[in-house]
């Protein structure tokens, strides 16, 4: 390990969720203290020399100027990342089904792909025509438009106007909505390696700058609303904001740059993919998707408390990914693992099970897909001696991909279909 920080644009790769023996990589201690400090890394062995990455795939920038990318595990084959984004409602769902289709499989890199659909995505939007709005504007003008400052206009003191100081609204796509989309392109164009995609993004800047300033710090959250006329800005908002946050930490008050990096928590894209398909199997009838894997973070995601205190008070509060209600009760509960193995997790079975008691119906664990190695039906018995099993937990497996975009969204509905109808048969 070198003592030293370096200039090298090196990329390593490792999987997620594997610990990575990097002791043949030339990074500095400079790369293995900022490792330590990282939230999506659960483990740096500065002695070893190894790392382990959590439940994220993606890219991490280091101080020596070298990158680690981080893949899914090789077990996990077949895996279309941008499919489960087009899903979760991440990426536009037009990006998949396209014949300009942007692939991403293992082994390709991340960073270069982020690029390519965020200028795909800039492309989108201003090919349907970017959002303006009426904003106040102040200024001289060579007749009276709107209102008349009259206070300006006689501090001025000019005995014959030739200008007017006027006061008026003004169509104009220079809002802080674009000026979001327009930073973090410009940002990420920083740090994508390959010219063909740095090209692409640089373009879309160029046609957005035609309309919008760049400013010089982000534009906060709080003047960032979506409405009904800007839902089509939602990919892009998510992306932009993940770019940044990724990006930057805030140090008293101040933008400071700290680590490059762009992550994506592979654990929660797969809830949010799995509520989806939930939603969709269910649309129309009478059952209402809630959980805490809900995409848009607006549904219900408590179920009730595992204990209560002495006082009566709720502890252990219970939130699963997924769960139905009828008529205002919860009446089937899921969950989503992104993990592989051999057999169900003890702890998951535990964990979904306590869900399933609490709400006294049906369940499943959703995991990705591993060859049907995992399927089973378990029955739940009241206790020990109880062997008349009263309710069922299912576990299925959802497909990662498939060769086209409407495959893979056909074979997971149906999936998740078969399991629902299985356990709920009005559906």
């Amino acid at each position: 390990m070198s003592s030293n920080s370096q200039s090298t644009e090196e990329v390593i790769t490792l999987q997620e969720r594997t610990e990575t023996d990097l002791s043949n990589q030339a990074l500095t201690e400079e790369d293995y203290a900022a490792l330590d400090k990282h939230d999506n890394v659960s483990s740096v062995s500065i002695a070893s020399e190894k790392v382990k990455i959590k439940q994220h795939i993606g890219h991490i920038g280091l101080p020596s100027g070298a990158y680690l990318e981080v893949l899914p595990k090789d077990s996990l084959e077949g895996f279309k990342l941008l499919y489960y984004l087009a899903k979760a409602g991440r990426v536009s769902e037009e990006l998949v089904t396209s014949r300009g289709e942007i692939g991403f499989s293992v082994g390709e890199s991340f960073i270069e792909v982020v690029g390519q659909v965020y200028a795909q995505e800039i492309k989108r939007l201003l090919r349907r025509g970017i959002h303006k709005r009426y904003l106040p504007k102040q200024r001289a003008t060579d007749h009276v438009k709107g209102q008349l400052q009259v206070t300006k206009q006689l501090a001025r003191q000019e005995p014959f106007a030739t200008s007017f100081e006027s006061q008026y609204d003004e169509l104009t796509a220079d809002i802080p909505l674009n000026q979001l989309i327009l930073f973090a392109a410009v940002k990420l164009a920083e740090e994508v390696p390959e010219p063909t995609v740095e090209d692409r993004l640089r373009r879309q800047i160029r046609d957005l700058q035609r309309i919008v300033s760049l400013p010089l710090t982000p534009p906060h959250p709080s003047e960032v609303t979506l409405t009904r006329e800007t839902q089509g800005y939602k990919p892009l908002v998510k992306f932009a904001e993940q770019i940044l946050d990724e990006n930057y930490i805030d140090t008293f008050g101040q933008q400071t740059k700290v680590i490059e990096s762009l992550l994506i928590n592979t654990e929660t894209l797969f809830e949010e993919v799995v509520y989806s398909l939930v939603a969709d199997v269910v649309h129309g009838s009478r059952y209402i998707p809630e959980g805490d894997g809900d995409p848009e973070s607006e549904a219900d995601s408590d179920i009730g408390h595992l204990l209560r205190d002495e006082s009566g008070d709720g502890i252990q509060g219970m939130q699963p990914d997924i769960f139905l209600r009828d008529r205002g009760t919860p009446v089937w509960i899921a969950d989503a693992k992104w993990k592989e193995s051999d057999s169900p997790a003890r702890n998951d079975l535990y964990q979904v099970t306590s869900y399933q008691r609490k709400v006294g119906g049906d369940s499943v664990i959703f995991y990705p897909e591993q060859g049907g190695s995992l399927e089973t039906v378990y029955g739940l018995s009241d206790d020990e001696h109880d062997t008349q099993e009263d309710s069922e937990l299912r576990i299925v497996e959802v497909p990662l991909g498939g060769e086209t975009y409407q495959e893979f969204e056909r074979e997971a509905r149906e999936k998740v279909r078969e399991a629902l109808q299985a356990q709920l048969p009005e559906l």
